[in-house]
This record gives C-alpha cells, structure tokens and sequence, in this order.
C-alpha cells in the first residue's frame, strides 16, 4: 500500500513491490502524471465518456445546480432517508465538503444511470479502481488511520451490496471474488464516535447504533457466502446450495435456524420499533429469513418436472411465502419507515405472490384466504404505480392473467360454498374489468376509477394489448395455475427478463 497526501495506490505484483521504494510519488508507480486538483472533465468529453453514456456532448452544468438552500435541503434529505441505509461517509466530514463545494459550484458529479447493466458495467469499475486503491485490503495491516481504515471497509461492503444487486437485475451471478480480501466490517459505532484524528479505535457498542442497517445486511451477506462456498463451488452463486441436492432439506433448514439466531441476539433483539431505522432493520432481517427459507423449500429445487409436492411442504412454502408478503405490505404502507421507500417499494416478493395465487385453490381457510387477497391486493397496487409510467412487461402480464384466474376460481368457490367472498380489492376490480366479463358480486367498489388504479393495462382491450405489444395471448400462459418444476421454469424465464428490464434507479441503490 503506498500512500500520499490521501492517496493510495495497492500492488501486489512481485515486479512493481520491488522497485516501487525507489519511486518518490504513488502516482509515479502507474505512469501518473501529477495531479494538481483540478477537474477537466467539463473542459473535454473524454472517449472513456463517451462509452459510458448516452450522450457525449460538451456541457457546463454549473448553472443548473441547485441554490444553496436547495442544496442543504437535499443533503438533510440524503441524511435523513438514505445515509442510514448505506453509510458509506462519515457524515460531519462529508457536510463540511458540500459546504466548501457550495462556495464553489464549479466543482461535479456524475448522474447515476437507470439502466440495469450499465448499473453493472459501472459497478465492476467501481470495484476494480476500489482494489487498484486496495480497499479490499483492510487498512489496519498497512499502515492506514484508524478513520480512513473505518471509511474504506464501509465502502468496500457497499460495493460489494450494489454489484451483486445489479448483477441480479442482469440476470448474472456475481463477479467470484479474490482470495486476497481481508477487509473486516465496520465497526458497530454512530458518526459521533469517529473522528479524522482520532489515534485509538471507536469503543464498539454492543446494542444499537446508525451502523444497524448496514451491519445486519453484512451478517446475512457473510453467512449465504460462507455456506455457500462450503457446499457449492464458488462459481454456481451464493444462493445456489439452496436449491442444490448436496444439502439435505433438514441440513438447510438447521443453518437457516443458526442465522436467524444470529441476527435476533446481535440485532432484532435491541430493535425498537417505533425508531425508522430499527423497523427498516427488522423487516429487512425477517424478509431475508423467510426469503431464504422459502428458496430451501422452492418447487423449483425439484429436478423431476412430474413431481408434485406433498401437501405438508406446501403448507411450509405458503406459510413463507405469505409472512413475506404482510413484510413487504408493511414496508410499503407502514408510515414509521416511509421516508425509507425509496429502497422498500423495488422489493417485490414475486415468488411469494405466485406460489400463494397458484396455491389458493388447495387451500381451505376461509380468514386465510381474505388475508392474502388483501396483501396481494395492497402490495401489487403499491407496485403498479411504480412502473405504471413504462407499461406492463411479460412478467406483469402473466401475473396480472394470474390474479384474474386465482379471484375468479375464488369466486366460484365462494359462491359453491355459500360463503360471502371478502371485498374484491380495487387493484383486482381494476383487472377484473380489464380482462372483461366483471359481475356486481366481484365489483365491490363501484366508485373505483379503473382509468386512475389499472396502470396503463386498462386502456386497451386485451387481446390487442398482449397481442401487439408482446406478442403473446393470454392463452399462452397455461403453467399459471400450475406448482411443478417445469411450471416454474416458465415463471422463471418471466422473472429473468423483467429484472433485465427494470429501469428504476432506487432498485440499484438498495
């Protein structure tokens, strides 16, 4: 690690490491030339720039910031709703540069792009300019402060979160990782208990700090890698020995077992539920759990595509799915995590709903059945009106095709029974009149405006919509109401090429 007025270049080439004493500047070690703090990057549009944009023309970009004012309004915004889901800054340090910044708006940064694989390619640069920097290599064993060894394993570990979520809305499994990283997570202290100069490490709380977030995410990242790599090779994915054979379902669900009582006595355990970041911190933790526990047991892990799995691992499956499915219903309508939305609203249980609208029909409780047209109900409008500006996509369709058969079939059955049906939600009222043929029993709502709740997907008929746009009719989807293996290949190939499309920037930051 060589070191200059805050810089720092790693080598652990055995040809660079050996002359690199006789060189007096750590940027003479690449060829650098000096740098002397300016930014001429609104001068000239490098070729580099060029790559990686959409646009390669010339601006000055200094007349369109923000005032002042507006500026420190949107930093109080940063620090109210995003630092506490990242910290990857030292906030008292990083308001100190945008003041000096405000006085000096000639100095840039570049606008976060949306779409998902050039999220990727930009994520793999990141990374690699962090290693050519060395922060995968922890700082205490090279002679760094004890602040900028904090700073660089936050970074590190957030990279490392938004590569492997970009690589999953690409529909590729993450970059293998260099045997060589040693960095340590960082460290269980607030913003206050750090400090530039400081010369002894932050004493560690062992309740809850403004790190809670982040290092409950690191635990549940550290322990998919772990069992990962003791059961798979390194290059099927951290999520594969939960669908691999090498593992008995009973071994899956003990680990499964270990991690949740990990993160219940270092984490939920101290939450308090009516402090944001803590609720954010517990729906994350309890989503993570039944997310896994639901892939240990998916129909999917199944290699037989005429298998057909008992009643009892149904039960297991749906009970899975649907506590995730009320996690992601509070984390989109639970007004104590609101201004955390930004990163809640992208996190679709798609596995969940399908299994549970593809199981209802086996099922026999009544409650339970109001309760999941409920959620599915609430989460999938919450959904809606997040991408209702690109229209629907093949996964949105199936989906859509899905809930009007499971109501239907539903409706039948009620009426079969002489059973009332809980109140139609206003999403499926909405899809209901989309797909045509709504009775007075299903329409519960009759003030519903389907122009305002359908998202784009009622202005066509729907034949023409499918037909035109995908061409696809919703006869095609014959697997929807299915639960073997091959039924889930098809839902899979659906999943695969909506998160390749998904064009949403909140999704990248989460």
């Amino acid at each position: 690690m060589i070191m200059k007025d805050g810089n720092s270049i790693y080598l652990d080439n055995n040809l660079w490491t050996s002359v690199s004493n006789e060189l007096p500047n750590a940027a003479d070690v690449l060829g650098e030339g000096s740098d002397d703090g300016t930014d001429n990057f609104a001068q000239d549009v490098s070729d580099e720039y060029a790559i990686l944009s959409t646009s390669a023309t010339r601006e000055i970009l200094t007349e369109l910031h923000p005032s002042p004012l507006n500026i420190f309004k949107l930093w109080q915004a940063f620090l109210e709703n995003v630092n506490p889901l990242t910290k990857i800054i030292h906030a008292p340090t990083a308001q100190q540069q945008i003041l000096d910044a405000m006085s000096d708006l000639g100095k840039l940064c570049m606008r976060s792009f949306s779409d998902p694989h050039t999220i990727w390619t930009l994520c793999g640069i990141a990374v690699r300019i962090a290693q050519r920097i060395g922060i995968h290599r922890d700082g205490s064993a090279h002679g760094l402060s004890i602040f900028e060894t904090e700073m660089r394993r936050r970074i590190w570990f957030q990279l490392m979160i938004i590569d492997a979520t970009s690589a999953q809305f690409c529909g590729v499994a993450s970059t293998p990782l260099p045997a060589t990283i040693d960095v340590k997570p960082p460290m269980n202290a607030n913003d206050s208990d750090l400090d530039p100069r400081m010369t002894e490490p932050a004493y560690e709380k062992p309740g809850p700090t403004e790190m809670m977030f982040v290092l409950a995410r690191s635990a549940f990242g550290k322990w998919l890698l772990r069992v990962s790599n003791q059961v798979e090779s390194s290059n099927s994915g951290p999520w594969a020995f939960l669908s691999s054979s090498s593992m008995s379902l009973k071994d899956k669900d003990k680990t499964i077992d270990e991690l949740e009582a990990h993160l219940e006595d270092r984490f939920l355990r101290h939450c308090d539920k009516s402090i944001p970041l803590h609720m954010a911190t517990t729906m994350m933790a309890r989503s993570a759990i039944y997310y896994t526990r639901l892939m240990a047991h998916h129909p999917r892990q199944y290699q037989d595509p005429n298998t057909r799995i008992s009643q009892a691992e149904k039960n297991v499956i749906f009970e899975n799915c649907l506590k995730m499915t009320e996690y992601a219903d509070s984390a989109q309508n639970n007004p104590v995590v609101r201004k955390y939305s930004w990163h809640m609203v992208n996190h679709m249980p798609w596995d969940a709903i399908i299994f549970m609208l593809s199981e209802m029909r086996h099922r026999t409780d009544s409650e339970e059945k109001s309760k999941v047209w409920q959620l599915i109900g609430n989460v999938y409008s919450g959904h809606i009106k997040t991408i209702s500006k690109n229209g629907p996509t093949p996964l949105h369709m199936a989906i859509q095709n899905l809930i009007v058969k499971a109501w239907r079939t539903y409706i039948d059955e009620c009426n079969l029974n002489h059973r009332a049906p809980t109140p139609c939600p206003t999403i499926i009222a909405s899809l209901l009149a989309s797909a045509g043929g709504i009775s007075s029993t299903e329409q519960e709502d009759e003030n519903f405006p389907a122009s305002e709740h359908g998202a784009g997907i009622q202005d066509q008929p729907r034949h023409d919509r499918s037909s035109s746009q995908f061409g696809l009719e919703a006869e095609n989807f014959g697997f929807l109401l299915g639960n073997s293996p091959q039924d889930w290949n098809e839902w899979d190939n659906l999943l695969s090429n909506f998160q390749g499309s998904f064009t949403d920037d909140a999704a990248y930051l989460s």
